[in-house]
């Protein structure tokens, strides 16, 4: 009988839990009980209504941020080798109340709400010309480029354009990256000339003045790292890097 008894015995501690538990999850005191109710049966917040239409995608972005990123395809729709062209661009976020949505030409800033707080351009524009790069946050400033020579720099509270930089030709804007303090750095595609087989880096201080520019190899990627500006090329077996030193009366950062 001994040899049994504690056995018995925690069977029938196991039993006697799982019935005070129980019995304690039934009984809760109605005010908890409907606190409780409330939660399981909360609804996600209603979307606003407004003339600006959600991109399809971006429901999903902001419920499932997992998932990838896919720009809807716009009315109409752009020849198959102009589509091919334009980025996916992943989102930002800058803190748990606000993140940047890029989605073609269009910038959504939204909150944990999924609701937009502002976007740009505010004017409906046909789908030309896409951003071609991942906007750039620094301070209070929202840099961004785009196809056409597009740039142009917005308040990262409301949305508005600061400045809008100009430019002509066949250039295109590639890439953007933070450069010390208070400068930036722009990648400008040359492919469109045939006198030159290199690509160009311009540097800028935050209020658009350009401050110098070298030769960047082309079709490769910037990338800043400790201060130093390195060029990064991916081919099929290898990757090459190559720093990019600015001029020699600019060779100090700001």
């Amino acid at each position: 009988m001994r040899r049994h008894s504690l056995p018995m015995l925690r069977l029938l501690g196991r039993v006697a839990i799982s019935t005070i538990t129980f019995l304690a999850g039934t009984s809760l005191p109605p005010r908890f009980a409907a606190r409780k109710a409330a939660h399981d049966t909360q609804l996600p917040a209603p979307l606003p209504h407004s003339d600006i239409a959600y991109p399809p995608f971006l429901l999903e972005e902001l419920a499932l941020q997992s998932q990838p990123i896919q720009v809807p395809t716009p009315s109409p729709s752009p020849a198959e080798d102009e589509w091919d062209s334009v980025p996916h661009i992943p989102p930002v976020v800058i803190s748990p109340e606000r993140m940047l949505v890029t989605v073609g030409n269009t910038i959504y800033m939204t909150d944990s709400h999924r609701r937009i707080v502002w976007k740009w351009p505010e004017e409906k524009l046909d789908w030309w010309p896409a951003i071609t790069d991942q906007p750039l946050i620094i301070g209070d400033t929202v840099y961004v480029i785009a196809m056409d020579l597009t740039h142009v720099a917005l308040d990262l509270r409301t949305g508005k354009e600061k400045w809008r930089g100009t430019a002509c030709g066949r250039a295109g804007y590639k890439q953007l990256a933070k450069y010390g303090k208070n400068q930036y750095l722009l990648l400008v595609d040359m492919s469109g000339y045939a006198y030159t087989d290199k690509d160009r880096l311009e540097a800028f201080d935050l209020n658009n003045n350009t401050l110098w520019d070298v030769d960047f190899p082309r079709a490769a990627t910037l990338q800043v790292w400790n201060g130093k500006i390195y060029a990064v090329a991916r081919t099929e077996n290898s990757v090459r890097v190559t720093e990019i030193k600015p001029p020699c009366n600019h060779n100090s950062l700001r």
